[in-house]
């Protein structure tokens, strides 16, 4: 069984170079596709399409055939991450991603080593191009000749973690800093995730019409990490006069108190300015 990373795969199509809304659509959309068109064919026990919500009704027009097919599942915005990977310890299916899974390694208990033998990396050549030691792995379990330590449905979870609920700060911004927060194809997030071990979901769209904000969420079992974090996001937020261009901002983050002693770093990110993000 393989568990399409469908958000993953549709960006990793979209060039950075790629500055059109419409041709950003088109590449994503293409890259979905071709996906699902490389699996379609190859003996891999099916596949299923895990995509958040705000992306699917973004593009719900281009997905109908999948949506139609049922092998297209539409997960809460910010969650696709936490379903797929649920999925896929439950049926021992592998993951198409790019996306390593740290967060979801640091702060759910999955073990690592689990999540890189059960995850399908890939690039676009420009055609669907899994990675051949990936699809090696797939005939290994397939033969049931996995490693015991990293055999299919194995529980994973840590009971020493706290709940979820204890570990995710949420923050609201603005409808038109949502592009500058985001930043070109997810760049600024990124940074922002690398720099500071945390893991941030935007929803796209308000919560009801008449609501000029969004609601951010920001994940890790470190409560400093995710306030540096949020200070970082409402520092993007006040910033006023930035250039129609990518350009490069250092925002400090908060002072942090961690064990008695102050800390204060900075976060360099280049952020690309523009709202279709």
């Amino acid at each position: 069984m393989i568990v399409i990373d469908g958000m993953n795969v549709a960006l990793a199509n979209v060039p950075r170079t790629c500055s059109s809304p419409e041709e950003r659509r088109a590449r994503a959309v293409q890259g979905l596709w071709l996906a699902v068109e490389y699996f379609s064919v190859r003996d891999v026990g099916g596949f299923k399409v895990f995509l958040p919500r705000g992306f699917f009704e973004d593009h719900a027009q281009d997905l109908e055939d999948l949506e139609r097919a049922g092998v297209l599942f539409v997960t809460p915005g910010g969650l696709d991450d936490n379903f797929m990977i649920s999925h896929a310890d439950q049926h021992g299916a592998f993951i198409v991603s790019n996306d390593r899974f740290v967060d979801h390694s640091r702060d759910r208990g999955y073990d690592q080593a689990w999540l890189d033998y059960h995850r399908i990396p890939f690039m676009f050549d420009p055609t669907f191009a899994p990675d051949p030691d990936a699809l090696l792995r797939i005939d290994e379990v397939a033969r049931g000749k996995a490693p015991d330590a990293v055999a299919p449905r194995r529980a994973r979870i840590r009971n020493d973690l706290p709940p979820p609920s204890a570990r995710v700060n949420v923050t609201r911004v603005p409808l038109d800093a949502v592009g500058r927060v985001i930043g070109k194809a997810g760049a600024t997030v990124r940074a922002l995730e690398e720099d500071l071990n945390v893991k941030i979901d935007v929803d796209k769209k308000p919560a009801t019409p008449d609501d000029s904000t969004v609601e951010v969420r920001v994940r890790s079992a470190n409560a400093d990490d995710r306030a540096a974090a949020i200070a970082c996001i409402h520092q993007i937020v006040a910033t006023k006069h930035l250039k129609a261009a990518q350009t490069t901002t250092t925002t400090s983050t908060a002072t942090l108190n961690r064990s008695g002693h102050d800390r204060r770093g900075d976060f360099s990110v280049a952020m690309d300015l523009s709202e279709d993000a």
